[in-house]
């Protein structure tokens, strides 16, 4: 598709160049397995650019329906397609001759993106996003290219971004400098619409709703990529040395990935299918705990945050992941509870492997469990505290659960 979409803007062997720096993109391919809906978000919102261009050169009715659909596709398969889907909108409203048929199609969208709205707005109120904002804004714009380019967990990631980063600068600037007009107009075309992706987001954050982050404007991956692919094109020997240095540092940054675990993301699901269900009420301290809950939540699904009041229990586990970056578990968290000991409790025993270490305590009759007081025993690891109850003793309601998420 990306082929495809670049063949319209600009040219075929421009097009060849895009679809060859895609093809190893380490950002591609890390969330086409971290999270399955980035990849057909990039999917769908590349097709609605290769739509919206198709629409602007012919406005005909089914071109300008095809777009719609596509479009509300997007948005619901991630709400910051609007990001993309926008500035395509205005783009066609501008073109006088391309109004009357796009007006239907356009309410359409419209439409669409009313009816999700009441969802977003829930799960907004939630501030699974707050993370976003802890990262300074002119940081994050600096780091936006390296990280669509070759990503961003892999050896020395600032380096390899920054590199990325001025590779992806020749590209643009040949582009701007050497292109013949045909392509220097596809040249402006993608990158205004790169640049409002870009602006709109950037907009709102200065205006205190920041969702700016790399994996939130996936798609302008496929419009940075051409621009640069186009600028290697008209220069066949930078372009060749340029071209061929960003897909060396795609495919190590791949290699790294695929071979060392410390660049992948934590295996939370193998820690929790290993503990196994509950047979009786337990409680489980994981950390790290920022990035542990949620995953916890969802592969032990009886599982919720503890009441801070405290609960009484008869099993106490302890769940340590490496940090994602680290190569193995620090077992700071385990180590720490093992020196101070819990009252009431013994420890049964230790399971290590490269990806988790888990301590497993028991009582003979249930002890009282402090949150709070288990927290800070463990340490500076910012650990959750999680209850979690077998079938029978399972709550009807979402009665001390963190989300009503937790309950699937």
């Amino acid at each position: 598709m990306a082929w495809w979409t670049a063949r319209r803007f600009v040219s075929r062997p421009a097009a060849l160049v895009a679809a060859g720096l895609l093809a190893v993109n380490p950002f591609l391919v890390w969330y086409s397995q971290e999270a399955r809906s980035y990849a057909l978000l990039i999917l769908l919102a590349t097709l609605t650019v290769l739509l919206a261009v198709r629409a602007l050169e012919q406005p005909t009715g089914i071109r300008c329906w095809a777009w719609a659909v596509m479009s509300s596709l997007a948005l619901a398969t991630h709400y910051f397609a609007a990001f993309l889907v926008i500035p395509e909108a205005v783009a066609l409203v501008r073109r006088r001759d391309s109004r009357r048929p796009v007006i239907l199609p356009l309410a359409a969208v419209g439409a669409a993106a009313a009816a999700l709205l009441p969802l977003a707005l829930t799960q907004r109120s939630y501030g699974h996003a707050n993370w976003i904002s802890h990262s300074p804004l002119p940081v994050r714009l600096l780091a936006l290219p390296g990280n669509l380019l070759v990503g961003f967990d892999a050896p020395s990631p600032v380096a390899l971004g920054a590199a990325a980063t001025v590779l992806a600068a020749v590209g643009v600037w040949l582009a701007l400098r050497r292109s013949d007009p045909g392509e220097r107009r596809g040249v402006f075309r993608a990158g205004r619409l790169a640049l409002a992706c870009v602006g709109l987001p950037t907009f709102l954050a200065l205006i205190g709703i920041d969702y700016l982050d790399a994996r939130n404007v996936g798609a302008l991956a496929v419009l940075l990529v051409i621009l640069v692919a186009v600028g290697y094109r008209t220069a066949p020997r930078i372009g060749l040395v340029a071209g061929g240095a960003l897909c060396v540092m795609s495919v190590a940054v791949l290699a790294a990935t695929a071979s060392q675990p410390k660049y992948r993301s934590e295996d939370w699901r193998a820690a929790a299918r290993f503990i196994g269900p509950a047979q009786e009420r337990r409680v489980i301290v994981v950390t790290p705990g920022q990035p542990g809950r949620k995953p916890f939540e969802f592969y032990l699904p009886r599982t919720w945050t503890a009441p801070s009041g405290g609960v009484a229990v008869r099993e106490l586990d302890v769940v340590e992941l490496p940090v994602q970056g680290s190569a193995k578990p620090g077992r700071t968290a385990v180590a720490r509870l093992a020196a101070l000991g819990v009252a009431g409790f013994t420890r049964g025993g230790w399971t290590t492997s490269p990806r988790f270490v888990i301590a497993r305590y028991r009582a003979s009759r249930p002890v009282l469990v402090s949150p709070g007081r288990l927290a800070a025993r463990v340490g500076r690891q910012r650990p959750v505290v999680l209850l979690e109850r077998p079938v029978a003793q399972a709550p009807r309601s979402g009665a001390g659960r963190s989300t009503p998420q937790a309950r699937r």
